[in-house]
């Protein structure tokens, strides 16, 4: 696949709140997901992807360290950038506090574990 492709994948709202890096980041994630983008894929260089369009080097740089700390992409230094991780489901962490344990509570407590599913954590507290 040609690097070329992801440009058709981003597209920025300038009058979103989102600011411009996390839309760009947010983009290149959308297309993983969607399969459009596979492992080992080479992003465009960050000068490159800044002059195509129209935004600053420090955005694109600010974009590729988000993905790279959420782990989606690698880079090497001398080489650049690529998609490292398609999977990009993450874990979803919950706080759930009660004041006792009971019976019913555990009921409870095990109902709401069933129903968020494998990929949650639960932290559990008792006060």
């Amino acid at each position: 696949m040609a690097s070329e492709n992801i440009y058709n994948l981003i597209e920025f709202d300038n009058y979103s709140l989102t600011p411009k890096y996390l839309q760009l980041a947010n983009a290149i994630s959308k297309g993983i997901e969607e399969g459009m983008l596979e492992d080992g894929y080479i992003l465009p260089s960050i000068n490159n992807i800044g002059d195509e369009l129209s935004i600053s080097r420090n955005t694109v740089e600010k974009a590729y360290k988000h993905l790279k700390d959420k782990k989606f992409i690698s880079s090497i230094p001398g080489k650049g950038y690529f998609i490292h991780n398609t999977n990009t489901t993450e874990q979803i962490k919950v706080f759930l506090i009660f004041n006792k344990l009971s019976v019913h509570k555990k009921i409870i407590y095990d109902a709401f574990a069933k129903a968020l599913g494998h990929n949650v954590i639960i932290d559990f507290y008792i006060y």
